[in-house]
């Protein structure tokens, strides 16, 4: 899959009008809205909206559209790896090409301050899972790392309205492992590389019955097994800068607030959730430094008691991103 992102020299910068942030929210909301929903709710033709998206496709903004699958649904880890080298910048980018080359390494983003490399690893058992790390951790370039289990979140992002926008929350499904077969596992396949398929055409692709397709989404979209539809986008293209948090709490019991006020923000485009030493960890966007600044002074002013430590590093490159778990 193509890089999604990177930072960028400012003629490579996008210019977004309200009219395509409201697209862009739509999409991020659920990337699978056709033409005609986006068209009514944000006021233009049908011809517009297309070309406005085709846009922002040409821009390389918006590089494709994926399901986004909820692994631990059907039995499957999700593990972060958080890594400090001490490798000069040609060793470490030596390092991210090998490891980025893993089937089981879903995402590699190189970020700025206490460590360097957040990986996500998935892994069908303990075995697996440690084979992987040991092969991640191996050698003399790695000064620190840690470890943590996590669930993924995926908010809802609006680039029209100002932070702390109160929404309705997002669906949450019971905690149940799910069996899918063969013919979830091509559908699952098919959106993961390209959501915005239509049914017909995955009923083509696929040689199954269009509503079987249909049925089966819907079904995978109950259980939680497909958790979003959302576009692959560059996020650096824009006048904004990435933010990587990380929350170690006093008080684990207020988790689930934490994570509320995270989302309210309609900053945060994922949230991750472990039991590990930090329990909340975070990718947020913000226009300006000033912004930060406001998110950060409200965040303390409503729960400095209840976070003992916490971080901000500057996520500079998104070497990897693939949604579908191999070998499943």
């Amino acid at each position: 899959m193509e890089n999604i992102g990177k930072i960028t020299s400012k003629e490579k910068l996008v210019k977004l009008d309200l009219k395509d942030r409201k697209i862009l929210s739509l999409l991020m909301f659920d990337a699978r809205a056709s033409f005609s929903e986006i068209s009514k709710k944000v006021g233009l033709s049908k011809s517009n909206i297309s070309r406005r998206i085709s846009q922002m496709e040409k821009d390389k903004f918006i590089t494709g559209y994926h399901a986004f699958i909820d692994v631990s649904k059907i039995g499957i880890n999700s593990t972060l790896v958080l890594l400090k080298t001490r490798a000069t910048q040609s060793e470490k980018e030596k390092y991210i090409q090998k490891i980025s080359t893993r089937a089981n390494v879903y995402s590699l983003v190189e970020i700025i301050g206490e460590f360097d490399i957040a990986l996500g690893v998935y892994s069908k058992s303990e075995k697996e899972k440690n084979e992987v790390l040991d092969g991640i951790l191996d050698g003399d370039l790695i000064k620190d790392f840690e470890i943590c289990e996590i669930t993924t979140k995926f908010p809802r992002m609006n680039y029209t309205e100002e932070m702390f926008k109160n929404f309705p929350g997002e669906k949450v499904s019971e905690s149940k492992i799910y069996e899918i077969d063969s013919k979830d596992k091509k559908i699952l396949l098919a959106l993961s590389k390209n959501c915005r398929t239509s049914s017909v055409d995955l009923a083509e692709e696929l040689k199954l019955p269009r509503g079987t397709i249909n049925y089966r989404i819907n079904k995978m979209i109950e259980s939680g097994i497909i958790a979003k539809f959302q576009p692959n986008v560059n996020f650096f293209m824009l006048e904004t800068e990435f933010y990587f948090l990380k929350f170690k709490l006093l008080k684990p019991s207020e988790k689930n607030q934490i994570e509320r006020y995270l989302s309210e923000t309609l900053r945060a485009n994922t949230i991750l959730e472990s039991d590990g030493t930090y329990q909340i960890m975070a990718f947020l966007q913000f226009k300006n430094n000033s912004e930060f600044r406001e998110f950060e002074e409200k965040l303390l002013d409503k729960f400095g008691k209840s976070i003992q430590d916490y971080s901000f590093n500057l996520a500079k490159f998104q070497h990897k991103l693939e949604w579908f778990p191999k070998g499943i």
